[in-house]
């Protein structure tokens, strides 16, 4: 299996904080609250994101793995060789996968089943994503990047 090394995202540009992991407000009590912006969920339905890193490396040549938000609800895309479907929660900060179910074709070449392998298992693991421009970063439990895509035209 490719080496993906682990990298910590910083929260920068103007839509940092757009689907949370970067920020907070203060509530009533003076707790911190997650900031939650409702156009973040308007923006992602109907979207589709081109896969451009995994673990912060880039992706090798073969099929890309894509991402399409179907609806508040619902994702589907491709692998690279399979497509697949599933489930999405957008709550305050927090955006999850799953469970996800994909096709089981069998593809010329192991990177392109390795890189989809991890594709997929990496959209389980996202518990967050922030909007940086035209790039979508999707986080895991600790913040860290796990998958940055970028927006399809």
């Amino acid at each position: 299996m490719a080496g993906w090394g682990l990298t910590a995202a910083l929260c920068t540009g103007a839509g940092a904080g757009l689907l949370g992991g970067c920020g907070s407000a203060p509530t009533a009590s003076g707790a911190k609250a997650p900031v939650s912006t409702p156009s973040a969920l308007h923006e992602l339905v109907g979207s589709r994101w081109i896969a451009i890193s995994l673990d912060s490396s880039a992706t090798p040549g073969g099929g890309l793995p894509s991402l399409q938000f179907i609806s508040a609800t619902q994702v589907s895309g491709s692998g690279g060789c399979n497509g697949f479907g599933g489930k999405l929660q957008i709550e305050g900060e927090q955006l999850r996968f799953g469970p996800l179910a994909a096709t089981r074709k069998l593809c010329m070449g192991t990177p392109v089943m390795e890189n989809e392998d991890q594709f997929l298992r990496l959209l389980e693991q996202t518990r967050s994503g922030v909007l940086e421009g035209d790039v979508l970063v999707l986080r895991g439990e600790l913040g860290a990047a796990l998958l940055r895509l970028r927006r399809a035209a």
